[in-house]
């Protein structure tokens, strides 16, 4: 199993549970009625979970921590965390990027299109029977977007065209 400090930027992992130590300082804090405007990061990475769970590292810091960055929708507005891989136990690797050096903002891109364009011909399938599905109706169904964010947790997909959009602003 591969252990947090061998994380890489570009490696895709899919955050599995919030660690242990999160969850203690959660109950510290209603313990101890800390006012804060912050979510706890046990709540942050909850959302994560239901959410978009497959984040990609974005960087590592001076302590050799592994960080990502991750949009949500809380209460109908969205909301930017950045948060550091803590443990060892919490996530599982879905792609290992691998390089010997700077790879430029071009490259990088082609590599999330590469990706998006791998998943997108293995599961072409389902996601055409899901959106013959949408198209056949006029609102929002539950059901079917609960079909689409579980393709999208199985899959990663998300996390890769959110990868793309950044990476497509920083090569303009």
């Amino acid at each position: 199993m591969l252990k947090r400090t061998q994380l890489q930027v570009g490696d895709s992992i899919r955050i599995l549970k919030v660690p242990k130590a999160d969850l203690d300082q959660r109950e510290r804090e209603k313990k101890t009625l800390q006012a804060d405007d912050m979510l706890p990061t046990a709540t942050v990475l909850e959302t994560i979970i239901q959410q978009c769970p497959v984040v990609i590292i974005d960087h590592i810091d001076e302590y050799n921590k592994p960080w990502f960055w991750v949009r949500l929708e809380v209460d109908n507005e969205f909301q930017q965390h950045s948060l550091a891989v803590m443990d060892d136990d919490s996530w599982e690797l879905i792609y290992q990027k691998r390089s010997g050096g700077h790879i430029p903002v071009a490259h990088q891109l082609a590599e999330v299109k590469k990706q998006i364009d791998d998943i997108l011909d293995e599961y072409e399938e389902e996601y055409q029977i899901l959106a013959d599905e949408s198209e056949k109706q006029y609102s929002r169904n539950e059901t079917l977007r609960k079909k689409y964010e579980a393709l999208d947790k199985k899959t990663g997909l998300h996390a890769l065209f959110e990868k793309g959009a950044l990476l497509k602003k920083k090569a303009e």
